[in-house]
């Protein structure tokens, strides 16, 4: 049946209901071809197409795998790159591993046009390389979050240059050192007595002891004994340095103090006693000098 339909004044349309009908339906069913169906993986990650359905190609969008049936219709699986799904085709399985591989090739590919790289081998030149930026401002020091502890180096404190006293030990007692008695003598009254004694004197020097004078004469020079030494004799008695026993620093060289033998011989008679006072005594005494490395001295009798 044909109908005339008047749109506008002078122009007319005819239309073929039977035909309007059959592309109405054709443009119906092209549409619902198109459209996607999104469908998720059942248990196993699986997915299963209707009875019928067959696969025309894989594709790949984004992270969603998209299957193109032979119908035009689609079917997107999400996330089914991430996590590739079996597919189960008219109750064939089609492994993940295969759908995988159908994938290869419709990866992105890149830009067509030369390596911009020179390829390993430095033939093609690639160019000159940007401007250099400008430097900045360096970055501060760090602070540490605790106090920073600097490491001091210790110096023992130097010792003070202590200057040590020289002593004489042995003399200046309030009795003589050696008492001798004319009587003693050959030509003595009585022949009781003693003509000749002996006795010690120490000396300490702890800055080193340099040397040692008895009644002028040098019992000890630079630290070494000049003995046996006779240091007096009048004809009347001899005074003789006759020994030392030196006591050494801790370097074993250095003599520090000693002790030293002395001998007094009655030789004669003398003619200084007092007139008329009987039996009395005559006192002679001889100066003991001790002086040391750093010029300390001491004296005694």
């Amino acid at each position: 049946m044909n109908e005339e339909l008047g749109a506008f004044e002078g122009d007319s349309y005819s239309v073929d209901e039977g035909s309007s009908q059959a592309s109405l339906a054709s443009l119906q069913l092209q549409s619902s071809r198109q459209a996607n169906q999104l469908t998720q993986a059942a248990a196993g990650n699986v997915v299963v197409l209707n009875e019928g359905q067959t696969i025309e190609r894989l594709e790949a969008d984004g992270p969603d795998l998209v299957i193109v049936l032979t119908d035009g219709s689609r079917i997107v699986v999400p996330d089914g790159i991430i996590l590739v799904p079996q597919i189960i085709v008219d109750g064939t399985p089609i492994p993940p591993a295969n759908v995988a591989a159908l994938l290869v090739g419709n990866e992105p590919e890149p830009a067509a046009g030369p390596n911009p790289s020179s390829g390993g081998n430095f033939a093609v030149d690639p160019g000159d390389i940007q401007a250099a930026f400008d430097l900045g401002d360096l970055l501060p020091y760090t602070e540490l979050p605790v106090r920073l502890e600097l490491e001091e180096e210790v110096i023992p404190a130097l010792l003070p240059d202590v200057d040590d006293e020289v002593a004489i030990f042995g003399l200046d007692n309030d009795t003589p050192e050696a008492v001798l008695d004319e009587g003693a003598l050959a030509n003595g009254s009585d022949g009781i007595g003693s003509l000749n004694e002996g006795g010690t004197f120490s000396v300490d020097a702890p800055d080193g002891l340099a040397s040692v004078q008895v009644n002028g004469v040098n019992v000890v020079a630079g630290g070494a004994f000049a003995g046996p030494v006779e240091i007096a004799n009048n004809g009347i008695f001899s005074v003789t340095i006759t020994g030392w026993a030196p006591v050494f620093a801790a370097n074993g060289t250095t003599v520090i103090g000693a002790t030293f033998d002395y001998s007094v011989t009655l030789l004669n008679n003398t003619t200084a006693h007092p007139a008329g006072d009987g039996e009395n005594s005559v006192f002679d005494s001889f100066a003991v000098v001790v002086t040391d490395t750093d010029g300390s001295d001491a004296t005694a009798s």
